[in-house]
């Protein structure tokens, strides 16, 4: 029966859940392209830079929130084991 709950809570695992990040980052990187293109002249180099440096950060913030989250149900925190 907890094999079956398992399952039920996390629909999206392993291969599956690989090939919708896959799209999903493909998606906005053909997005992020356009806005460029479409842009044009507009605006200089180093604005853009710095925009795709600060959507870039979002994902990561992200990621270390959740980790975070996760290593604290664990018992571990902030990476370090409990044997130092």
């Amino acid at each position: 029966m907890s094999v079956l709950r398992g399952a039920a809570a996390a629909p999206l695992a392993g291969a599956a859940l690989g090939i919708w990040l896959r799209i999903g980052s493909t998606i906005a990187f053909a997005a992020m392209a356009a806005c460029i293109k479409a842009l044009g002249d507009a605006v200089r180099l180093g604005q853009v830079v710095f925009v795709r440096s600060g959507v870039a950060l979002v994902p990561f913030i992200l990621v270390d929130e959740v980790e975070r989250e996760r290593s604290s149900y664990s018992g571990k925190h902030d990476g370090r084991s409990s044997s130092n």
